[in-house]
């Protein structure tokens, strides 16, 4: 049943084949606009599970999260030994209500942009055309204290575009990590000792979710190891996006979030010509990396493929930098609720849901 802006509401059917398995008799899911009015139905008790439990007070819930795991280091670095996934090493732990928020991985990456073109859209000549010059920039991005320090929402650094244990049977890549002097005898070998020789980098981003104080970590990073000059360019979203989408930039902020389990919904935005390859990179043994894949029926040898094809975006060519993976913030007890997945999917089956009285 449904009441507009009040109330969704599922109810176990009578003729599901496997009726007896699902306990939940129904699932009322609230309507509730502001963010801090869900977090005080969780904690009053007037609902379960908060799915984007996001708010402007979430950086110091999961610090005390954090306080709490420090508490039980021991315990928890035990049972992770054990094979057991966070939840289930939650469940064994003293209920506390400081574990009851939840930085839960998702299927997306947010990375830079890398023009990758011989010149601009203004015609100058493009420094980012030369792979040298990509991998400098990215091994110059501090991406773990970007993440503890700038956002403080819980999401990992990343260093590969598909985010790592979301899709089965596929091993991801290294990819470059912060390696600051390795990334200015790179951008020396590549002809600009100390910076010298590069135009000012100029760095398109809109200033929602964030994006302003990211660019801002990003361009001290760039100016404190690489000696470059940056020019923030913030735009408003729909300005953004046309820059984006007709190659007027030269870095720009970019996110991707799957569509379905399998690598290609990552790597086919690096395609030549691909609809969404922002970045105008065009590499002919990539694309037949693709296409190999896309041909081969052994699904083993399919995976191997598509992993070097990342291997060589993240730790080559690099038209893009991975920054951090995305992530949802959501609040639940795990002692009372079960059934719940961790998967960066995030593809529940409610049917398994139980929920503790």
């Amino acid at each position: 049943s449904w009441a507009f802006k009040r109330e969704i509401r599922l109810r176990k059917s009578a003729t599901y084949w496997d009726r007896a398995r699902v306990e939940i008799g129904s699932i009322g899911i609230p309507s509730i606009e502001d963010p801090t009015a869900q977090i005080m139905a969780f904690r009053t008790g007037a609902v379960d599970w908060v799915v984007d439990a996001t708010t402007g007070y979430t950086a110091p819930m999961l610090e005390r999260r954090a306080a709490f795991e420090r508490e039980h280091a021991r315990e928890i670095a035990s049972l992770r030994e054990a094979g057991l996934d966070d939840l289930e090493v939650l469940r064994r732990l003293p209920a506390d209500a400081r574990a009851t928020i939840h930085a839960m991985p998702a299927f997306g990456t947010y990375f830079y942009n890398f023009a990758c073109g011989a010149t601009l859209k203004d015609g100058r000549p493009n420094p980012f055309a030369d792979a040298r010059v990509r991998r400098a920039f990215s091994m110059a991005i501090d991406r773990r204290a970007l993440c503890e320090r700038v956002r403080r929402t819980g999401e990992p650094p990343a260093t590969t575009l598909i985010p790592p244990g979301s899709i089965g049977g596929y091993r991801s890549p290294r990819g470059v990590g912060f390696e600051p002097e390795a990334a200015r005898e790179l951008l020396a070998r590549a002809g600009y000792p100390g910076g010298a020789g590069l135009p000012m980098i100029e760095i398109l981003f809109n200033k929602e979710g964030g994006n302003d104080v990211i660019a801002q970590a990003v361009a001290r990073d760039w100016e404190r190891h690489l000696g470059v000059r940056v020019i923030l360019d913030q735009r408003e979203l729909k300005v953004f996006r046309e820059k984006v989408k007709s190659g007027d930039f030269m870095v720009s902020r970019a996110s991707w979030f799957g569509d379905y389990g399998d690598p290609t919904t990552f790597l086919d935005i690096n395609r030549t010509g691909n609809g969404n390859n922002d970045r105008r990179y065009s590499n002919a043994a990539y694309d037949a990396l693709l296409d190999r894949a896309a041909e081969e029926r052994d699904a083993e040898a399919r995976m191997r493929m598509l992993e070097e094809a990342e291997r060589m975006l993240v730790e080559e060519e690099m038209p893009l930098a991975p920054i951090f993976t995305w992530g949802t913030i959501q609040m639940f007890d795990a002692h009372r609720v079960e059934g719940l997945s961790t998967h960066p999917r995030q593809e529940q089956d409610l049917s398994r849901v139980r929920v503790r009285r």
